[in-house]
């Protein structure tokens, strides 16, 4: 027998216990109305209270069934939308293409630039002072 298997049939055990325990508290409810006021609840025997207890669980249960097996799952909450990881710290391609390298210090340009090895330092102008971050030699950032 499968685990699927037992949890269903001790599911189902539960069910008709938890029936049997309802239909017997209508039942006993109703033999205690009836001598008390002499007549049991709409004149109905005390045995069809009982019934009507049982058969409401499982009346529950089916409508439970039903409603879970219909129910579409909620749309995902939308996330907040998250920036691209800067890149590293390090030398790219001079975005200003005034030097081959400019140094990116992991937020923004910096004035520090690299022309065939010697480094030296020069304006962050135009497109140096954008955050995007810097873009590699293939054009990709």
């Amino acid at each position: 027998m499968t685990l699927l298997a037992t949890a269903s049939s001790a599911s189902a055990i539960v069910f008709l216990i938890i029936g049997l325990v309802i239909g017997f508290i209508a039942y006993r409810s109703s033999e205690s109305f009836k001598e008390k006021n002499g007549v049991t609840p709409w004149h109905m025997p005390s045995w069809v209270w009982g019934v009507i207890g049982f058969l409401s669980l499982l009346l529950c249960v089916v409508l439970f069934l039903i409603a879970r097996s219909t129910t579409k799952p909620s749309a995902p909450t939308p996330t907040a939308r998250t920036l691209p990881a800067q890149p590293p710290p390090g030398w790219y391609p001079d975005p200003t293409s005034l030097h081959e390298l400019r140094f990116w210090d992991g937020s923004q340009w910096t004035s520090r630039v690299e022309d065939g090895g010697v480094e030296q330092v020069a304006a962050v102008s135009g497109p140096a002072h954008t955050a995007e971050g810097p873009v590699e030699a293939d054009g990709s950032r």
